[in-house]
C-alpha cells in the first residue's frame, strides 16, 4: 500500500518517504512491472542516512509531500 500511496503522488522525485524500510517497489515503465529497487538508489546516498537526505529534501521544497512511519519518526523534526 506504501508504495501505491508514492506512486499516486508523483512517485520518489516527489514524495519523501522517512521509513524503516530498505527498498520499495517502483513501476519499470517499459515493461510496466514492479520491480523491487532499493531506497538510496536514487540518491547514492548511504542507506543508514537516507532518512535524513529525504528530510532535507521535503524541507528544502525539493519534494512537496512526506510520509513519515512510526519507525522513523523518531528524532525527524519537521
Amino acid at each position: 500500500p506504501l508504495d501505491d500511496i508514492i506512486r499516486r503522488l508523483g512517485g520518489t522525485k516527489r514524495v519523501a518517504e522517512m521509513t524503516g524500510r530498505k527498498g520499495r517497489f517502483v513501476l519499470n515503465e517499459s515493461t510496466g512491472e514492479l520491480v523491487y529497487q532499493k531506497r538510496n538508489v536514487d540518491t547514492e546516498t548511504a542507506m543508514h542516512k537516507v532518512n535524513l537526505a529525504e528530510r532535507e529534501a521535503f524541507q528544502s521544497g525539493k519534494k512537496l509531500v512526506a510520509i513519515i512511519s512510526e519507525a522513523a519518526s523518531s528524532g525527524i523534526s519537521l
